[in-house]
């Protein structure tokens, strides 16, 4: 079997069913290790429980990523040098995107100017722009749409300075990581993405304390001022985790090693 396992919400039936479910099979393939040490705890046989973890399509992010250069994008487009955060993903409720132009809305308060870019579409765009225009940002936010040119979306992430996922994170850590900005999301695990795994406190991102706005804000500001050498130095960390663990080559070599 192949699934997320277990997520930590699950009720005294479910886990029930669970277990018995996964106890049907040889193995049991999961995302991530939460998932894997969830399960142990729960009374799994942790042999039959291996890591696969997630990927996209690093080979191509690699070719791509080797013709990126810092660019004057979002000094066109904003007609300001001021750092800028993103968001790639569907425009959601669940992406609680609205968390994310609060704390834009705080930063300004604190007189720490930057903008916002929003890579997606979705049926809460409206109500995101409504917000926007109430608190008088639209000049630093950009609602660039949907995207699926991976040329043209990884110039935008690599120029970014940060991602921020008020909502589950899921395979936008493993994106911006690609092409090399760090990622902030909640730390309230039972509601996360398993990639959330992915992202090391002061490393390649941070977590903050889940639905606090004050929060996300300070778990923000350390990474819009980096100078230029330090983006560089966690691009390499970004770029070390997609590298060292969430590739397809590797997760091949987890599946010929645990297929008989």
């Amino acid at each position: 079997l192949w699934s997320h396992g277990w997520y930590g919400r699950e009720s005294n039936i479910k886990k029930i069913i669970k277990k018995i479910f996964f106890s049907l099979s040889t193995k049991v393939i999961l995302y991530g290790d939460h998932a894997r040490n969830l399960m142990i705890k729960e009374g799994v046989n942790q042999n039959k429980l291996v890591c696969v973890y997630n990927s996209l399509d690093t080979n191509n992010q690699v070719k791509i990523r080797g013709t990126l250069n810092y660019s004057s994008i979002y000094e066109n487009y904003f007609g300001n040098n001021d750092p800028v955060i993103l968001f790639i993903g569907r425009i959601t409720k669940s992406k609680k995107l609205n968390q994310l132009i609060l704390c834009l809305r705080l930063l300004h308060q604190k007189n720490i100017t930057c903008n916002l870019i929003i890579i997606g579409s979705g049926e809460y765009e409206f109500s995101l722009s409504e917000l926007v225009s109430k608190y008088k940002l639209n000049n630093n936010v950009w609602f660039y749409g949907s995207s699926y040119n991976e040329k043209k979306i990884a110039n935008l992430i690599f120029n970014a300075n940060v991602c921020v996922s008020p909502g589950n994170v899921g395979l936008t850590a493993l994106h911006c990581f690609a092409y090399g900005i760090p990622v902030i999301t909640h730390n309230n695990f039972t509601n996360q993405g398993p990639e959330f795994e992915s992202i090391t406190p002061n490393l390649n991102g941070d977590f903050f304390i889940e639905d606090s706005i004050e929060d996300m804000c300070e778990k923000t500001i350390p990474w819009l001022s980096l100078s230029k050498h330090q983006r560089n130095a966690v691009k390499q960390d970004c770029y070390d985790v997609i590298k060292d663990k969430y590739n397809p080559n590797n997760q091949i070599n987890i599946l010929k090693n645990n297929i008989n």
